[in-house]
Formats: structure tokens, sequence, C-alpha cells
């Protein structure tokens, strides 16, 4: 199926040269988010990342990165003089959200920073190096597995799960190499973050104009573990290139996805319910058993809605505040609070579950789980 990624517009590149399988990389889950590893540098360091497709740049603590967090972070800050490709980015070679620190001067780098809708922040520098996702979580690879050319390419479309290979990814990478954090930056457990969102720097993005994948497609496949151990815990994979398909217990279904005008993945949200006490599987939900909220599509999807895996938190439209109130209240028997409730035993028994059914993708060719087809969905 073809993805609002592929329509965006792609940098010429040499066709025996561009990588046509895909890569599968391992998900850890952290303290609320899912992270991946990015091994950077010559020889190789790890830094694990949280995959954020709300943001567009990859960045993590360096060397001179004070107060940093490095108590709580899941592997040491990255040392650039301990890589012999690492180069830090001057003036007239600032990328994306990058800035001149000292135009007309020497000795001028490019900084960035970027601030979060949770309240946390960062300050960097860019830098760039070599760099590959995923592989052995505690060893790094100093040898790629194969080489372009070598007859050992895998065929076009064909998945690469074997760890072992990850190296055989690895591409030259523009990020922030951080030197201040603010907020959940010093307590998380992974190092820092890799933007997934559609601009230009995002990781995906550079990946794909590096001809490491052939398509500008990634999915992630995330599962929930009760605990996160900070050695790491395997909760799902992230594929770069498309869709390994060998992950999936049940046919996909497609939501219609678009960019949004600040370059994120963009969802419109058709409706929303509240599904009765008991019913916490999205395929038990019918007609029968859940309870729609009042308010327009219009009014519902007002200021845009993005898909944002780095965020522990899901926000809606003011909007939905009194139809949302009034329905749980009939539901549970008392008044919805955002700052906390003491319920009785009863009333958290009738909890309801909140359901949101997002707008299908119109042009899907599956037969089978079509959401584009509103008749066979609540309401």
């Amino acid at each position: 199926m073809e993805s609002y990624l592929d329509s965006l517009p792609q940098r010429p590149s040499h066709s025996s040269s561009r990588r046509t399988s895909l890569e599968v990389g391992g998900l850890y889950q952290g303290y609320g988010t899912h992270y991946v590893d990015l091994w950077v540098g010559t020889p190789p360091q790890r830094q694990t990342v949280i995959v954020d497709t709300g943001s567009g740049v990859t960045a993590f603590p360096c060397s001179a990165c004070k107060d940093c967090g490095k108590d709580y972070h899941a592997s040491p800050y990255f040392e650039e003089a301990g890589s012999s490709t690492f180069h830090k980015c001057q003036c007239n070679n600032c990328k994306d959200r990058g800035t001149c620190t000292h135009p007309n001067q020497d000795g001028g780098y490019c900084k960035i920073g970027v601030s979060y809708q949770e309240g946390s922040s960062w300050l960097a520098y860019e830098a760039r190096d070599q760099i590959y996702l995923g592989g052995p979580h505690n060893k790094s690879l100093h040898t790629k597995a194969f080489e372009a050319g070598d007859g050992k390419h895998l065929a076009s479309g064909v998945v690469d799960e074997d760890p072992n290979d990850a190296a055989d990814f690895t591409f030259p990478l523009t990020f922030g190499c951080q030197t201040r954090v603010t907020g959940l930056f010093k307590t998380q457990l992974a190092d820092g973050i890799m933007g997934m969102c559609v601009s230009k720097g995002a990781f995906w993005h550079q990946m794909f104009d590096a001809g490491i994948i052939e398509h500008q497609q990634f999915s992630l496949c995330i599962k929930k573990i009760e605990a996160s151990n900070p050695e790491g815990t395997s909760a799902g994979a992230i594929t770069m290139g498309g869709v390994d398909t060998k992950l999936h217990k049940n046919p996909m279904v497609f939501a219609d996805g678009h960019m949004t005008s600040r370059s994120m993945h963009g969802l419109t949200i058709r409706k929303v319910y509240f599904a009765k006490a008991g019913q916490y599987d999205g395929t038990e939900v019918t007609q029968d058993n859940t309870v729609k909220l009042d308010i327009t599509t219009s009014h519902l999807n007002s200021g845009g809605v993005i898909l944002d895996s780095g965020t522990t938190a899901t926000y809606f439209t003011q909007r939905l505040y009194n139809t949302f109130n009034k329905v749980f209240k009939s539901e549970v028997g008392v008044a919805y609070h955002t700052y906390g409730m003491t319920l009785t035993d009863a009333e958290f028994d009738k909890l309801p579950s909140f359901v949101v059914q997002l707008n299908g993708y119109s042009s899907s060719t599956d037969e089978v789980n079509d959401i584009s087809d509103p008749p066979t969905h609540p309401r």
C-alpha cells in the first residue's frame, strides 16, 4: 500500500547503490515511551533514543553536557573524541533548524534547541557522524556483514531481521550533540530522542536520502510490558523502509494519514465513544455497548490532530469537555475531575473505556477489515 510519505519529493539516487531490503530493529520500553539503540561513531558507541513521531531532530547528550541525567540514562554520554568520523557542523553547513552562533567569524558552529509540549527542552550543537540502528543491544558491530556490490544484498522488499546485519545499514546522520537538557530528558531511561516526523532532518528521511532504504516508510510494532528494566526491556520492533508482515497477528487496517502544515503525521478523528464497563478490547466494540459523545467532526479535529509516539499523554480539544463529563457521569454516577477522584468499588467497576475512531484510508485495496467503510463500525 502506498503511504502518504511516498508522495513526498525524492532526491535523485543511484539505483545500484540504494538498499532495497527493509531493516528491523528492536524496540525497548522506557518510562512511558519506547526507545531504540543507535550506534554512533567509529568505533560505535551506543545511544538509546525515544522514537518520537512528534518531532524532527535526533539528539542525545555529548561529553560537554552538564547535569544531563547520566545517573538515570541507559548509556554514558557520547564521547566525540572517541570517534574518528565525528564532525562538528560549521556555519556553512547548518541543517534544517540549525542556526549559526557567530556569522562571518571563524570558529562559528551550528546551534539548535527544541522545546516540547510537556515542558522538557534541550540545547545542542549540530554534528555529523556514521550511525546505524538496532543490532545486538549490548555489543557493537565493528564490521558490516556485507558490502554493496558483493552479491549478498537481500532482494527488494525482503526484511532483514538479523541484528548482526545492522551495521550494513550505516549512514551519515546529522544530529544534535546536547549540551543542556531539562525536564524529563534528565530522568528518562533513554539517553535522547529520535525525531521521526515529516521534516527533512527526521531520522527516517536522512536514512532514505542516504540510499539506505528504498521507500519513504517506517512502521512501529509496539508492545506494553508491565515493568521496564534499565538493562533493556524488549517491547516490539521498528521496521525502516516499510512493513514486516511477519509481525502481524491479524490483517492490517489503515487510517487516512496526511502531512500537517508543521510537518507532523496528521490524522482525522471521525468520532469518539465511551465503551461500557468491561469492554476493553477494540474488537468487542459495537453499537450496543458504546455511547457516542455529542461533538461534531470539525470541532473534534479543531486545531489539528497528530500521531505522536514520543509523548505519554493524549490531548483533545476543550470542546469535548461538556459532553465528556455528561456521559461519564451518566455511566459512573459521579462527576469526572482531572485532578483525581475517590471512587467506591462499585463506581470503579463502572469506569468506561474511551474509544477513538479514526477516518479510514479511502483508497485501501484490502478486502479485510477496511476501516474506510463507516457502516461496519459504531454509528
